[in-house]
């Protein structure tokens, strides 16, 4: 079995301006908001 290195999801701007904005003005936490979107909530955070 061959250990394969995990690689990092790309999100493009565009992506990422909306997950913020979605944070910032949903009444739920930034977690939840982030496990919502399945991304890490510190990169929306």
């Amino acid at each position: 079995m061959t250990d394969k290195p995990r690689q990092a999801k790309s999100y493009t701007p565009e992506f990422r301006e909306s997950a913020v904005q979605l944070a910032i003005e949903s009444v739920k936490s930034v977690s939840v908001v982030a496990r919502e979107l399945d991304v890490n909530a510190l990169c929306i955070g």
